[in-house]
């Protein structure tokens, strides 16, 4: 029977939360793999959330253990692509820096370079040209085992960790060489800095305009109506 003082889950509410179908918890079940905490008296399975806390955990440690062991193996070929990236056009001597920094760094590392992609524009741009490539061609090449950037805000301004997690997720390390503790000039990247707080605040403000204009629009409609 059923205790109303534990949380239960019903065994599509359980395969939601793992991920799976309701035909692999029953196959768990009959594996010991899971264990049915409860029953209804019309007979329906009941598990408890206990049980799927340390499923999840498993789930979460054999997954770990599995992209370690497959980043492990992939390492072995040492295959890489390095990516740079600078705000403007005048900059351009200073990506031919990072590029040249980011494959000498590769080789040392005993590394092959077999794709090289560089934008021009802000980090905040989630459309540059040379990421996206970039990233599709992770996604179809298995042989890929390392991304070189110079400095993580070369990657994207922000939404970085997000980029690792999905290129670990691929068994493929991203290595952030920091120029080897080079510091670049303040003035740039005060400048990097101001131009893409100015490119936020002339988006919002942009849109902030559109929906004054449209409260507005309402308000008059609104006062039109009950005149």
């Amino acid at each position: 029977m059923v205790n109303t003082g534990i949380l239960y889950l019903r065994i599509g509410e359980v395969a939601q939360q793992l991920g799976v179908t309701t035909k692999t918890i029953r196959r768990w079940e009959k594996k010991g793999k899971i264990n049915v905490k409860a029953r209804t008296e019309g007979n329906h399975r009941r598990y408890s959330l206990e049980e799927i806390e340390k499923i999840k955990k498993r789930q979460f440690k054999d997954y770990n253990t599995s992209q370690r062991d497959t980043l492990k193996e992939k390492n072995k070929e040492k295959i890489a692509l390095i990516y740079g990236r600078v705000s403007t056009g005048d900059q351009k001597e200073d990506l031919n820096r990072q590029l040249e920094l980011l494959k000498k760094e590769a080789e040392e590392d005993q590394y092959k370079v077999i794709g090289i992609f560089k934008d021009v524009g802000s980090g905040l741009n989630d459309k540059r040209t040379g990421l996206r490539r970039m990233i599709k061609e992770c996604l179809k090449n298995a042989t890929i085992t390392r991304v070189y950037i110079t400095f993580r805000d070369r990657l994207a301004r922000f939404g970085t960790r997000i980029l690792e997690e999905i290129l670990l997720y691929l068994g493929i390390e991203l290595k952030v060489i920091n120029e080897k503790g080079e510091v670049e000039k303040q003035e740039q990247l005060l400048e990097e800095f101001m131009q893409d707080f100015m490119g936020i605040f002339t988006s919002f403000t942009g849109k902030w305009y559109v929906m004054r204009k449209k409260w507005k629009k309402l308000e008059k409609e609104k006062a039109d109506t009950t005149e």
